[in-house]
């Protein structure tokens, strides 16, 4: 007596999304961090030198945590893209020091040699 149909329910299993590892986003932050405060004359460099190593032990130990399964292929680009910012904000960084020490060599030299031109 009772035509309507029963509707089969089908319990469909839903698997967590995967996420980037957390050491994949650290490498990501310290990266950008590193070359961002790279601009900040003296005490930037050696922020940056900082940032940029750490960028980099985080971004190897995701790499590496990711290649054994461990952690998610989502983090994969986030870990290589720190890494190279990494090696960015050190190099950033030591062309800073570089550039302040000339800068620095060649103002007190300057400053030094410059009455001497009178005589």
């Amino acid at each position: 007596m009772n035509d309507e149909r029963s509707e089969e329910v089908k319990a469909e299993v839903v698997e967590p999304e995967e996420k980037a590892g957390v050491l994949a986003i650290v490498s990501l932050i310290t990266g950008i961090a590193g070359i961002v405060l790279g601009c900040i004359p003296a005490a930037g460099a050696f922020i940056s030198l900082c940032a940029g190593i750490a960028a980099i032990i985080t971004g190897v130990m995701e790499r590496k945590k990711i290649a054994k399964g461990e952690s998610s292929q989502k983090g994969k680009g986030m870990a290589l893209a720190g890494l190279i910012m990494g090696i960015v904000a050190i190099v950033w960084a030591i062309v800073g020091v570089i550039l302040l020490i000339t800068l620095g060599a060649m103002g007190l030299f300057g400053g030094l040699f410059s009455g001497l031109s009178s005589y």
